[in-house]
C-alpha cells in the first residue's frame, strides 16, 4: 500500500508538479497503512492497494485521465487510498444499529466512510505527515472536495443514484465539455486547455467532474470483479468472511443477522449472479457508454459472472 501510493504519485510527476514533500508523504503513507486493520478479511491493505491501482488503471487507460488536472489526480489517487482507513470490518446498518461512537459522531449518515475521510485528513494534518504544505488554500480546497466526494461514493446506499446519474447525465456533460474546447486547443474562456493541462482536452463542468470521478472509484472499489476469475473467486471469498464475522457479532448480540451474513446460510459467494446483474452491469455499462475505453472490464465481468453461473450449475 505504502508502495504503490509512493510509486503512483511519483509516476503522474506529482512531486514535481506540485512541490510534494515525500519525506511527509511516506511519513502519511506510512500512517494510513498503520490503520488498516489486518484482521479484517477483506477491508485491509491489500484491498485498498488494489483499488489504488485500478484508480491508475482508469486514470491512464479508462478514459478519465485526460480530463483533470496534476491537482485532481493527486486527490484521485489520495482518495483511493483513504477511502477505506480505519475500516472496522463492519457496515454502516450495524454502526447505526448499536448507536456505535461513529455512527453517533456523523448522524447515521455513512458513518464508515465519513470516518474515513476524515480520520485520514487529520493525519494529513500532522506537521510530520503534511506533504501538501507547498499548496495553496485555494488547491487544498479544491483537492479536499474531490477526496470527500469520492470517499462518500463508495457508500453502497449511494450506488443506485450515481449509477443513474452516469446514465442520464454523463454523455450530455462530456458532449458540452468537447464543444468547449476551440480548434486551437484553449477553451472558451481562453484558457489554453491543452496546453497547461498536459494531454486534458476537455473541461469537465463540476457537475461532471464529480460525477466522473465518483463512479470511477466505485468501479475500483469493485475490482476484483474484473481481475482473473481465480483471484476474484479469492476475493469474493474474503468478503464473505468478513460479513459472516459480523453476523457473528449480530448473533452473540441477540441482533436479527443481517443479510448474507449467517454462516450457517448461503453467503455472497452463492449470490454471485444476482450481485453482477444488478450491482457490477448497470454500473460498468453505463461507465463504458461514457468512456469506451474501459471496455476491457466489461469483457472480463462478463467471463467471471460465465464462471459463477457454471459454479452454480454444477453444484444443483
Amino acid at each position: 500500500m505504502q508502495v504503490i501510493g509512493m510509486h503512483l504519485v511519483q509516476q503522474h510527476g506529482l512531486v514535481d508538479a506540485l512541490g510534494l514533500d515525500t519525506a511527509r508523504l511516506a511519513k502519511f503513507l506510512q500512517e494510513l497503512e498503520n490503520g488498516m486493520p489486518s484482521s479484517n478479511p477483506y477491508h485491509n491493505a491489500i484491498h485498498v492497494a488494489d483499488v489504488t491501482q485500478t484508480v491508475h488503471v482508469l486514470l491512464t487507460k479508462g478514459g478519465i485521465g485526460q480530463h483533470l488536472d496534476k491537482l485532481e489526480v493527486l486527490a484521485c489517487i489520495i482518495a483511493a487510498l483513504v477511502h477505506d482507513f480505519e475500516h472496522l470490518g463492519l457496515n454502516n446498518d450495524y454502526l447505526v444499529k448499536i448507536c456505535h461512537e461513529r455512527a453517533l459522531a456523523h448522524n447515521d449518515r455513512a458513518p464508515n466512510e465519513n470516518h474515513h475521510v476524515m480520520a485520514a485528513f487529520k493525519v494529513m494534518r500532522r506537521p510530520e505527515c503534511n506533504f501538501c504544505q507547498s499548496l495553496s488554500m485555494h488547491q487544498m480546497s479544491r483537492m479536499r472536495k474531490v477526496m470527500i466526494d469520492m470517499v462518500l461514493a463508495t457508500d453502497m446506499a449511494e450506488h443506485q443514484r450515481i449509477v443513474s446519474l452516469l446514465k442520464q447525465e454523463m454523455p450530455s456533460r462530456l458532449e458540452a465539455a468537447h464543444t468547449k474546447v476551440t480548434d486551437n486547443g484553449t477553451d472558451e474562456g481562453g484558457h489554453g486547455a491543452a496546453n497547461t493541462r498536459g494531454n486534458c482536452v476537455t473541461r469537465l463542468d463540476a457537475k461532471g467532474l464529480s460525477l466522473m470521478l465518483c463512479a470511477a472509484i466505485k468501479i475500483a472499489d469493485l475490482g476484483h470483479a474484473f481481475t482473473g476469475f481465480e483471484v476474484h473467486k479469492k476475493w469474493s471469498s474474503r468478503l464473505e468472511e468478513e460479513l459472516f464475522l459480523q453476523g457473528d457479532k449480530e448473533r452473540n448480540q441477540n441482533l436479527p443477522i443481517s443479510y448474507l451474513m449467517d454462516r450457517d446460510k448461503p453467503g455472497v459467494t452463492k449470490s454471485q449472479q444476482g450481485f453482477f446483474d444488478y450491482v457490477v452491469r448497470p454500473l460498468v455499462t453505463s461507465w463504458i457508454d461514457s468512456f469506451p475505453d474501459s471496455s476491457p472490464l466489461l469483457d472480463q465481468m462478463e467471463e467471471n459472472l460465465s464462471q459463477w453461473k457454471k459454479l452454480e450449475h454444477s453444484a444443483q
